[in-house]
C-alpha cells in the first residue's frame, strides 16, 4: 500500500499521541519525569505554605546521584570498555582492529559527555538515550602562495582541484581557499522527554521498537542549510516555549512565563518531529523510514534506513517493560521521610526559641511579639505578671526526628546502595578498625548496589551503542580512519567491514572490584612465571598466553596505551626477535659443537701424546734395564775373568816354582 504525505502526517500523529510521553499514551510517565525533576531540583515537596513553618528540602535524590554517578563514572573510563569478539576462524585481528577503530572514533567525537548526559537520565528519568549518526560538513583551508598573472593562477587553480577559489591576490602572491566536503561521526545524548516511543515495546532496547520520534526544536535558518524545501520551510510557523508543556520544560531552573520569539525570522525556531517508523510504505513488507516532519504537519524528507540511530540503557530493568526503575523510584520516600523530619525538628527548635504564650487584654501584645533582645512588655499596673504572661506547654521532639533521620539514611542505603555512605568520613576510616581485608570485604558487600547499576547500565546502554557506532561506521561513514595496527599506522576503511553482533563487555566494575580482578589476574602471572622457568613452556603455558594476561591485567589496571609495554608474540616484530633469537640459538649450539669437537680432538691428540710418552718412557726404563743389566754382566763376565786370570796366573806361578810362589808359600 502506498500512502501520500496526508497519510503519513495522520499516522503519525496518532502514533505520537500513543507513544510512551505522548498526549494520549503513558501520561503517568510525563509525571513521574515532571516529578523527579522537581525533587532532584530541590523544588518538591513543596512546602505547606503555612505563615512561620520550614520550608526546607531534603535533598536525598540528588546526593544519591551524584554519588552513585561517583562510582559508575570510573568504571567506563577505560581505554577498553567493549570488544567484539571473533566470529569465525582467523577473525582474532580484525576483531581487535575494528574495536580500535570505533573506540577512536567515540573518544575523537565527544562520547563521555553524550554517556555522562545519559548515565544521569537513566539514574533519574528511568532510561537514558545515545543517538548516533554522520554529519556532512565544509571543511575549507587558506594558503598563500607564489603567482600573480592569470596564467600561474590557471595553473594553481587546476592543481588544488575542484572546489578551490582564489580569496586575495596581490603582484606576486595569491591566498587560495580550498573547499572539502567531509564527514564526522555525531554521538550525543537525547533528553527522555523528547523521545516518543511505541508503547507496544516491551524490551530495553529500542531496536525493536517499530515507533521512535524525537521532538527538537530546530532554526529555520538550520533547516534551509540542511537543504530541506525552502518554500515550505519559510511557511511554518514560528514555535514559542509558550506552547510548550511542561514535561519539554520541566529541566528549566526558573519556568518560563511567557512567550519567546527571535529577534530574526531566519533564527526562529521551528518544531521538529524525526520519526522512525516500520510501515510496509511501497509493499506488503514492514521497512524502517525516517520522516521529518515539521509542526503544524508538514512533511520535509522521507528515506528508507537501515537501522534505528538511538540505544537506550536503564540502571534497573524492569521485565517486559521498556521503562526501567530510576534512582528517584528508589529514594522519592527516603527525601520525604527526611524532608517531613527536618521540617518538624526546625519548628520544633522555633517554638523552643519563640515559645507560643496566653497573654491577659492588660498586656501589650506588640511588645510580646517584639521578639528582641532586651525589649520591655508593658501592661496596665496592679496585674501579676505571673499570670498576665503565661508560656503553653512545650515537647521537644528533637531526639524522635533524629532517630527519623537515622531510618531514614538507613532505607536509603537499603534501596539505592551504599555510595554517598561509603564517602563519608567513618568509612573512610574504616581500614584503622576492622584492617584493610575487613575494609574491603565490609564496601564490597554494601557497594553491590552501585555494581549492580553498573552492570546493567554496561549491558544496555554501552553495549548497544558500541554496536551502533560500529553500524553506522560501516553503513555511512566512507572515509578512511588512521589507526596503528601492531607496530605500524594503517587506514582502516569501516566500508569493508561485516556485521557484528557479539561484544564482549568489560566495564561494570566497582573499584572494590577491580582491586580483587587485579589481585587475581596477578596471581594467574605468577603461576605462569613459575611454569616457564619450571621447562613447562609449550606443555602448560606458552608466550601468547602470558601475553594474554599481561594485556588483561593492563586493562584492569586501567594503564592507558599498555600496549607500548609488552610486545604482541604474533606481531612481525616478535617474530623476527625469535628468529634472531633462533639464529642466535643455533649459531651458539653449532660453536657448542665446535668447541666440543676440538676439546674431544684436543683430548684424543692428548691421549695419543701420552701414549707416545709412556711408550718412550717404557723404552727409556727397558734401555736402562737392559744397560744396567749388560753392565751388571760385564762387571760379572770382567770379575769371573780375573779371578779366573788370577787363577791361571796361580797356577802357572806354582808350577813352575817361582821363587815369587815358594815366598808366597812360605810367608803364607
Amino acid at each position: 500500500m502506498k500512502y501520500n504525505d496526508e497519510d503519513l502526517v495522520a499516522i503519525l500523529q496518532q502514533s505520537i499521541s500513543q507513544a510512551n510521553g505522548g498526549t494520549t499514551g503513558n501520561t503517568t510517565l510525563q509525571q513521574n519525569r515532571q516529578a523527579a525533576v522537581d525533587y532532584y531540583l530541590s523544588r518538591a515537596p513543596v512546602p505547606t505554605g503555612i505563615a512561620g513553618r520550614s520550608g526546607v528540602i531534603s535533598t536525598d535524590v540528588r546526593d544519591s546521584i551524584q554519588s552513585v554517578l561517583a562510582s559508575m563514572v570510573p568504571a567506563f573510563a577505560t581505554n577498553y570498555p567493549c570488544a567484539f569478539m571473533p566470529e569465525r576462524p582467523g577473525d582474532e585481528q580484525q576483531a581487535e582492529v575494528e574495536t580500535k577503530a570505533v573506540l577512536k572514533v567515540m573518544e575523537e567525537n565527544g562520547c563521555y559527555t553524550a554517556l555522562y548526559s545519559a548515565l544521569h537520565d537513566a539514574l533519574l528519568c528511568k532510561n537514558g538515550y545515545i543517538k548516533c549518526f554522520v554529519e556532512e560538513y565544509e571543511y575549507s583551508t587558506t594558503g598563500r602562495f607564489r603567482g600573480g598573472d592569470q596564467q600561474d593562477n590557471a595553473a594553481l587553480l587546476e592543481m588544488a582541484g575542484e572546489g578551490a577559489e582564489i580569496e586575495d591576490q596581490d603582484e606576486d602572491s595569491v591566498v587560495l581557499r580550498t573547499y572539502q566536503e567531509r564527514k564526522r561521526l555525531r554521538i550525543v545524548s537525547v533528553a527522555p522527554e523528547r523521545l516518543f516511543i511505541d508503547a507496544n515495546l516491551r524490551s530495553p532496547r529500542l531496536q525493536d521498537a517499530s515507533f521512535v520520534a524525537e521532538w527538537k526544536p530546530i532554526t529555520r535558518s538550520d533547516l534551509i542549510e540542511a537543504d530541506y524545501p525552502k518554500a515550505k520551510i519559510n511557511e511554518l510557523p514560528a514555535f514559542g516555549y509558550s506552547g510548550l508543556d511542561n514535561n519539554q520544560q520541566m529541566r528549566q531552573m526558573a519556568q518560563q512565563s511567557g512567550p519567546w520569539s527571535a529577534a530574526t525570522p531566519d533564527q526562529d525556531l521551528i518544531a521538529v518531529w524525526e520519526c522512525h517508523i516500520k510501515i510496509a510504505m511501497t509493499g506488503d513488507e514492514s521497512e524502517l523510514w525516517r520522516i521529518i516532519m515539521a509542526e503544524p504537519g508538514v512533511i520535509l524528507h522521507k528515506e528508507r534506513v537501515e537501522y534505528l540511530p538511538y540505544a537506550s540503557g536503564a540502571i534497573m530493568m524492569m521485565p517486559h517493560r521498556h521503562d526501567g526503575i530510576s534512582l528517584f523510584d528508589l529514594t522519592k520516600e527516603s527525601q520525604d521521610v527526611g524532608t517531613a523530619a527536618l521540617r518538624q525538628w526546625i519548628d520544633n527548635n522555633q517554638s523552643a526559641v519563640l515559645n507560643r504564650l496566653v497573654l491577659s487584654p492588660q498586656v501589650n501584645a506588640d511588645d510580646v511579639a517584639n521578639g528582641g533582645p532586651n525589649m520591655h512588655i508593658r501592661m496596665t499596673r496592679g496585674d501579676d505578671v505571673s499570670m498576665a504572661v503565661m508560656p503553653l506547654p512545650f515537647t521537644d521532639i528533637g531526639g524522635s526526628c533524629e532517630q527519623l533521620l537515622a531510618y531514614k539514611d538507613r532505607m536509603r542505603s537499603q534501596r539505592a546502595g551504599a555510595s554517598l555512605d561509603l564517602q563519608a568520613a567513618e568509612s573512610q576510616l574504616m581500614s584503622s578498625q576492622v584492617g584493610a581485608m575487613g575494609a574491603d570485604r565490609i564496601m564490597s558487600n554494601q557497594e553491590q548496589v552501585a555494581g549492580l547499576f553498573t552492570r546493567n547500565i554496561s549491558e544496555t546502554l554501552i553495549r548497544d551503542t558500541f554496536l551502533l557506532v560500529h553500524q553506522c561506521l560501516r553503513l555511512e561513514y566512507d572515509q578512511a580512519i588512521m589507526l596503528k595496527v601492531g607496530e605500524q599506522w594503517a587506514d582502516v576503511n569501516p566500508g569493508d567491514w561485516l556485521e557484528r553482533t557479539q561484544v564482549k563487555v568489560i566495564t561494570g566494575m566497582t573499584p572494590g572490584e577491580r582491586n580483587r580482578k587485579v589481585g587475581a589476574l596477578t596471581a594467574q602471572l605468577q603461576i605462569a612465571t613459575q611454569a616457564l622457568q619450571s621447562g613447562l613452556s609449550g606443555i602448560l603455558v606458552d608466550p601468547a598466553g602470558l601475553y594474554r594476561i599481561l594485556m588483561d591485567l593492563s586493562k584492569a589496571m586501567d594503564l592507558e596505551d599498555h600496549e607500548q609495554y609488552w610486545i604482541d608474540p604474533s606481531s612481525q616484530r616478535a617474530q623476527q626477535a625469535a628468529q634472531q633469537q633462533g639464529q642466535q640459538q643455533q649459531q651458539m649450539q653449532q660453536m657448542q659443537m665446535q668447541v666440543t669437537t676440538l676439546k674431544d680432538q684436543v683430548a684424543q691428540q692428548k691421549n695419543q701424546i701420552d701414549a707416545a710418552n709412556n711408550a718412550a718412557e717404557l723404552q727409556f726404563k727397558y734401555a736402562e734395564l737392559a744397560m744396567k743389566a749388560e753392565i751388571e754382566e760385564a762387571k760379572l763376565v770382567g770379575s769371573a775373568t780375573l779371578q779366573l786370570q788370577q787363577m791361571e796366573l796361580a797356577a802357572t806361578q806354582k808350577a813352575q816354582g817361582s821363587p815369587q810362589a815358594a815366598n808366597g808359600a812360605g810367608m803364607g
